[in-house]
């Protein structure tokens, strides 16, 4: 860097100017930034990269113009600052300061313009080089300190480039890495998600199926609500059917009750008839018994009688007449009446046993037929119903029957307990 300055010293330590085609002088202000002066000599219409510009510059204190031409070279390095010889001797031509119409100088050149009635040219150019040195040299250090700025930046920007290289570097290793977990997360995430899928798949074809079977056992349990609905329907119009069956039915059961009341109010009058015959026959059982022991006595006195008459007529016994003929088939006939008295006798008892204890059981059988017929009429059906009063028609047949057949046994043996007396 100090070279450089060095030699950037040396080599401006002449008067550096340019010129225009003309010749005309022009005066460079190296302590003029560079931006400055880029726009105080912008480039021309023809777009040359060096062009030659007009500009026109206006002071406050005098307002006057003047025009000029300059080339700058727009090169920011050192090198390009610094002219070569020949472009140096073309400047201090004093040929080629004054040429060109159109020529901008500044207002210290403008100041000495007006001096020139009193110096001459060439001090007047000596002051403009000896104002412009200093500035020259102030715009040589500044521009040395943008260098070393500049080196200084660019080592730091090397510096910074190697580190975000370095980091760039770990960074993409990470990001590979990264990348490649990611890939690999992303296959098991693949394989997973076709699982997932199957299992998916798997799951709608099940709840698919499952549907289809729902939708026929709907279509069936409303096929059987149709035939519910059907059945309800006819239920009902049976239910009308059997209320009025019924209603007939209880009608009937009442009427069958009053006659069961009626047959009732028959079988006790039968009963107490019957109770009453068999008193009677008691009686008449007793009155025969004292029949049998009257006709017993008499046949015993008959027999005390033969044997005082055999000895009274003791002598007649060698021979027999017609009276002792007639005693003997007389007492022959007493003794076949006898055993036959006493055959009938025994043959009244069993047939007067047996007959009772028939009648009364046949009473007691229709007695509790009768009562259990009465219970169970409350809830039997028509059917139950129907049958029952065949039963107590066959009943009251059978009682009919006994009524008739005690009628015949009393006709048979005592007609005279019918009579009124």
């Amino acid at each position: 860097t100090r070279d450089a300055s060095e030699a950037s010293a040396f080599t401006f330590n002449e008067y550096d100017t340019n010129t225009d085609e003309d010749g005309g002088q022009l005066l460079i202000d190296f302590s003029t930034p560079e931006t400055t002066r880029r726009n105080l000599f912008p480039t021309s219409s023809h777009g040359h990269s060096s062009g030659r510009s007009s500009v026109t510059s206006k002071t406050d204190e005098e307002n006057f113009e003047d025009y000029g031409a300059v080339d700058l070279e727009s090169d920011s390095s050192d090198a390009n600052l610094s002219c070569d010889s020949s472009h140096r001797s073309r400047l201090r031509s004093p040929r080629n300061r004054h040429k060109g119409p159109n020529r901008r100088i500044s207002s210290a050149v403008y100041a000495s313009h007006l001096a020139r009635g009193v110096r001459s040219p060439n001090e007047d150019i000596y002051d403009d080089i000896d104002g412009s040195f200093q500035e020259l040299t102030d715009r040589i250090k500044y521009l040395e300190k943008q260098v070393v700025k500049v080196s200084d930046e660019k080592t730091r920007e090397d510096s910074l480039k190697h580190r975000y290289k370095d980091e760039n570097s770990i960074l993409i290793k990470s990001v590979v890495d990264r990348i490649h977990t990611l890939e690999e997360q992303l296959k098991d995430m693949e394989v997973k998600s076709d699982e997932r899928v199957r299992v998916e798949q798997k799951k709608l074809h099940d709840l698919v199926s499952k549907n289809s079977l729902e939708n026929d056992k709907v279509d069936y349990l409303t096929m059987r609500l149709q035939n519910f609905e059907s059945e309800n329907e006819r239920l009902k119009t049976d239910v009308v059917r059997l209320k009025n069956e019924n209603d007939k039915l209880r009608m009937d059961k009442m009427e069958v009750m009053d006659r069961l009341a009626a047959m009732e109010e028959d079988f006790n009058r039968v009963s107490a008839e019957y109770n009453e015959m068999m008193s009677k026959f008691d009686r008449e059982q007793i009155i025969t018994g004292n029949l049998l022991d009257e006709l017993q006595k008499e046949l015993e006195d008959l027999r005390r009688y033969k044997i005082d008459t055999e000895h009274r007529h003791g002598h007649m016994a060698r021979t027999p007449s017609l009276t002792d003929s007639n005693g003997f088939i007389l007492h022959a006939e007493m003794q076949k009446l006898k055993e036959a008295n006493k055959h009938l006798a025994e043959e009244n008892e069993e047939l007067n046993a047996q007959l009772l204890a028939q009648t009364v059981q046949e009473g007691r059988h229709i007695m509790q037929e009768g009562s259990s017929l009465a219970e169970e009429l409350d809830h039997m059906t028509k059917e139950e119903l129907m049958k029952s009063l065949r039963e107590q028609q066959d009943v009251n047949r059978r009682l009919s029957q006994y009524v008739d057949k005690i009628l015949l046994t009393i006709l048979e043996k005592n007609p005279s307990i019918l009579e009124k007396k």
